[in-house]
């Protein structure tokens, strides 16, 4: 009886442990970026910057290359997009931008400042502060492709 509830006890802990772990790994994420398809030859991927300084590319589709990657960046380019996120008012950044047009390339940012979080749409009319952010997303996964590990 005593052993059947050390088991017990045993799977309780290693179950509530690796909860944690994913939990956390995903609250380490400061940066998420995915990119929809279109009805042209939009690349599809989806991008994580971690506080770590560890990247994560997922290429799906219509992408020079495809899989799971990830890459260290430099704690300059770190520096870089942290000072954008950090000069940004989340609280009064709207969740979606659009327009009436029909063939829009949707993208999902997702940031992350102090405890905040905010997801936020970008069809058209993106303000200059979140282009801007689209742009650092851009340049580190050009900057860092040739320095992808491929996930298996």
């Amino acid at each position: 009886m005593m052993r059947f509830i050390y088991i017990i006890f045993l799977a309780i802990f290693c179950f509530s442990c690796s909860s944690i772990r994913k939990a956390s790994s995903i609250n380490n994420i400061l940066i998420s970026y995915e990119s929809g398809s279109c009805y042209g030859k939009c690349e599809v991927y989806k991008f994580n910057l971690n506080e770590n300084k560890t990247i994560e590319y997922e290429s799906l589709k219509n992408a020079e290359i495809t899989g799971k990657y990830r890459a260290e960046i430099s704690v300059y380019d770190f520096k870089e997009i942290n000072k954008l996120i950090d000069g940004l008012d989340l609280k009064s950044l709207d969740t979606v931008y659009t327009s009436n047009s029909t063939d829009l390339h949707l993208r999902v940012l997702n940031l992350k400042q102090k405890k905040l979080n905010k997801k936020i749409l970008l069809l058209d009319n993106v303000p200059f502060e979140l282009k801007q952010i689209e742009n650092k997303v851009f340049y580190i996964i050009e900057k860092y492709k040739s320095n992808f590990l491929r996930e298996l």
